[in-house]
């Protein structure tokens, strides 16, 4: 597969459902296409995550493609144009949620205890990046459905369930670095 070009690979993708065609055609531009959104969001996990919707975005347009400029051309463009609406997303969305008293159900968070009672996690939510206290606060403690979460951050299901998982573990980290030795 190394001797098709990427016209050849999109019209074998286009005709056929083998997703052989479509991993070679992301193993071949994933590093591009992660180092341009590196360079727009300036954090490597959401550039990872831009990564991600990018292709899905890629994928799903895929016909539209009409070569009239390289496919590496045009998947650049849809990442910076994309990353250039993340940021502009970021910016607009305020945090307008509150804790009751700061605290959420530790259990379902991954923190505890030793006599499982909530404790106040508002200290190492805001240590957070914004997006990951807004999915949490959604997912937690206004008990938002998953494919809820993806619509309004325009988002795939899997790719708000990576998100919340990583945003636990962040807070987790937090949460255990903040109270190492405590008992």
């Amino acid at each position: 597969m190394l001797n098709l070009n990427d016209e050849e690979l999109i019209g074998l993708i286009s005709s056929s459902s083998d997703p052989k065609y479509t991993n070679a055609l992301y193993a071949r531009h994933r590093e591009k296409v992660y180092t341009t959104c590196l360079f727009w969001v300036k954090d490597p996990e959401l550039a990872a995550d831009c990564t991600q919707d990018v292709f899905v975005k890629v994928f799903q347009k895929l016909n539209t493609f009409n070569n009239q400029s390289s496919f590496s051309t045009w998947i650049i463009a849809i990442s910076r144009n994309y990353c250039a609406d993340k940021l502009r997303q970021l910016k607009r969305k305020p945090l307008h949620l509150s804790l009751e008293e700061g605290r959420l159900d530790t259990d379902r968070l991954g923190l505890t205890t030793h006599n499982h009672e909530a404790i106040d996690v508002l200290p190492y939510l805001h240590q957070l990046k914004l997006e990951d206290q807004q999915i949490l606060r959604l997912k937690y403690e206004h008990e938002a459905k998953i494919d809820d979460i993806a619509m309004q951050f325009g988002l795939t299901i899997s790719a708000v369930k990576m998100r919340l998982k990583r945003a636990r573990t962040r807070l987790k980290a937090v949460y255990d670095r903040e109270n190492m030795g405590k008992p």
